[in-house]
């Protein structure tokens, strides 16, 4: 099988049964091994090449070619010598082929250029290396690199639904978080500045449970034993000035502070004092309203000056009223007294304790005040541990409600309201990062349908690319099986002719 074979491909044909199997990337050097080209069929392409743009511009520059323009742009570029052969009719049916010479010979030179191009492809089969040049330039550069884009957009689409996801993920964490806070906080989360105000009518609620535990005859009792005790023990001419604020808020309730002040200098209450103490938890019903209202107040100048004193005077009385409401302090809301009060309690505490201490213990230091017969009424009856236990336990109720971490929060607010804007800070961080993760999910779910767009556009092109590989392995077994005169087969195997030169 080795006998050199020229022209005639019988002898070949038997040896490998079914005919020639050409390497589809290797279509020009197959050729070459078996002399059915020209050495220089690299330079005669480019030749070729050359002469077939100036001729393409050549009929693009001329308006009367529109169909041949329209076949061109179809075309995108790839011009072998099947598509000169339709241009060359194209041609003579249009205005260039009517123009002829006395020997029948066209006068256009754009045709008598074309057919040089066609006698140029088809001398030395150069048309069959042109085709094989553009396979191998498809499968080798073209097709690989569109699969690489299109594994490159595989990974990253997949990367943008993975950051599309979190993103969403994180925004609804947020919305979570915020209802979280918001449902812990007492409000609904519509309207932050009015619910957050709001809030302040709970106050009442703390206070006067604070006041009615105060006020229970237990603790009555317990100042009146405190007072004794020290004047008994210490022989104390201010035993009565003990615990004074704790004892007027056990006697008289949570009051306005005026009150408080008015009792402690001797002088009396006047009607329209008791009539603020009556009303001093209205304020905490109206308190965001009046509070928004005060500070969107419009001070708009108007015209007319005599209605532009009325209302001057009208809205200076109301933010007066609102003011001194806002303003409007009781025992237990006012910080200052509140903090005595508390320094009260704790005192009281400790008195306890330690008496409950002494009592258990059984210290003889303890006994000089049982044995005397002499020492007040209110200390031999109460001086026992079931008293202090019951005493303990009360003051203990009463501390926990005034340090109340939420009573804090909301007194902040009723004294300083601009407080709130801490509080809706905090709660809008969770709403702000939301709304930016949902704009980032909606980024990625933009840029996810971008390469989609991209990896179908890239597929397209590379059904297109494979679909013109075998229309020209379709012409190249054509032109080879005529040059050979048996069947051929274009293999897409990489690497050089599979077929042994037989010469």
């Amino acid at each position: 099988y080795q006998r050199r074979v020229h022209g005639d491909c019988n002898n070949l044909q038997m040896a490998i049964p079914g005919g020639l199997t050409v390497p589809a990337i290797d279509i020009p050097i197959w050729l070459l091994e078996r002399r059915k080209v020209s050495k220089d069929w690299g330079k005669r392409i480019k030749a070729v090449e050359s002469k077939g743009e100036q001729v393409i511009e050549a009929i693009k520059a001329k308006p009367t070619l529109s169909s041949i323009h329209s076949f061109l742009n179809d075309q995108q570029g790839l011009i072998q010598l099947k598509e000169w052969l339709v241009i060359e009719k194209m041609l003579i049916e249009s205005s260039e082929g009517k123009d002829k010479t006395l020997f029948g010979g066209y006068t256009s030179q754009i045709i008598k250029d074309t057919r040089l191009i066609i006698g140029m492809h088809k001398k030395d089969n150069l048309y069959l290396t042109t085709i094989g040049k553009e396979i191998s330039h498809i499968l080798q550069f073209e097709v690989p690199g569109l699969k690489k884009q299109i594994l490159f957009f595989d990974k990253q689409e997949k990367e943008e639904r993975s950051y599309g996801k979190d993103a969403l993920k994180s925004a609804n964490d947020a919305v979570e978080s915020y209802a979280k806070e918001c449902k812990s906080l007492g409000i609904e989360g519509k309207n932050l500045d009015t619910e957050i105000l709001d809030l302040v009518r709970e106050i009442p609620g703390y206070l006067e449970n604070c006041a009615t535990k105060l006020k229970l005859p237990l603790i009555a009792k317990f100042i009146s034993f405190y007072r004794e005790y020290d004047k008994y023990m210490n022989n104390s001419e201010n035993s009565s000035n003990l615990l004074e604020r704790l004892a007027y808020v056990q006697q008289s309730g949570d009051t306005i502070t005026e009150m408080f002040k008015l009792k402690t200098a001797g002088m009396p209450i006047p009607p329209e004092l008791e009539t603020r103490n009556k009303a001093k938890y209205d304020i905490y019903n109206s308190f965001a309203s009046d509070y928004l209202q005060s500070v969107s107040t419009d001070f708009t100048i108007i015209e007319d000056t005599t209605s532009a004193s009325n209302q001057d005077s009208k809205e200076g009385k109301k933010e007066t009223d609102i003011r001194r409401n806002i303003a409007e302090e009781t025992m237990l809301s006012d910080k200052t007294i509140r903090d005595f009060i508390l320094n009260d309690i704790v005192e009281s505490e400790a008195f306890t304790k330690r008496r409950l201490q002494e009592l258990r213990g059984s210290e003889q230091a303890t006994f000089t005040t049982y044995e005397d017969i002499n020492k007040p009424a209110i200390l031999q009856d109460n001086d026992n541990i079931e008293f202090f236990t019951s005493v303990l336990q009360e003051l203990q109720t009463a501390y926990q409600i005034l340090t109340n971490k939420r009573l804090y929060m909301l007194l902040n607010i009723k004294h300083n309201p601009v407080s709130k804007d801490r509080i809706k800070a905090k709660l809008e961080m969770h709403i702000t990062w939301s709304e930016k993760c949902k704009r980032e999910c909606k980024y990625h779910e933009e840029k996810t349908s971008e390469i989609l767009h991209e990896i179908e556009k890239n597929k397209a092109t590379l059904e297109k690319q494979l679909k013109i590989v075998e229309t020209l392995k379709d012409d190249a077994k054509k032109g080879i099986a005529e040059i050979f005169k048996c069947p051929i087969e274009i293999s897409q195997q990489l690497g050089s002719s599979i077929i042994t030169p037989l010469y």
